[in-house]
Formats: C-alpha cells, sequence, structure tokens
C-alpha cells in the first residue's frame, strides 16, 4: 500500500523539537512528513507566548522550511 505521506500534529512535532528518542527514530522511518497549517499555526502561536520566543519561533521556522 502506497501512502502519500504523514500527517503530523502539534504534539508529536513538539516532542520532536525537545528532543523525544521515541518520536526521533519514528520520524527517521518517515518519508513525505506533512503539517497542516493549523498545527503550524499552533507552533507559532506556542511560540510567541513561550519564555524563549525567539530560540523558538527560529527552531520551528526551521523545521517547517524543510
Amino acid at each position: 500500500m502506497q501512502t502519500n505521506g504523514n500527517l503530523v500534529d502539534t504534539n508529536i512535532v513538539s516532542k520532536l523539537l525537545n528532543g523525544d528518542i521515541g518520536v526521533i527514530e519514528i520520524f527517521d522511518k518517515l518519508d513525505n512528513i506533512h503539517v497542516s497549517s493549523i498545527t503550524a499555526g499552533d507552533l507559532f502561536y506556542g511560540a510567541f507566548k513561550s519564555k524563549r520566543k525567539d530560540e523558538n519561533l527560529k527552531l520551528f521556522k526551521g523545521f517547517l522550511s524543510e
């Protein structure tokens, strides 16, 4: 069975960017990872409200651009 990709949600992306080993191992095996516009919005909203705003914005922008 062939799929068009893997849609990931906000929680999974957050765990990935925070270094969750289990999530990283799964991501390493995936092709065609997709993020919805809602998830992208969640990530930016969270970054703007965080204490590490600049660091998180840079991290999320880098992830979304790949």
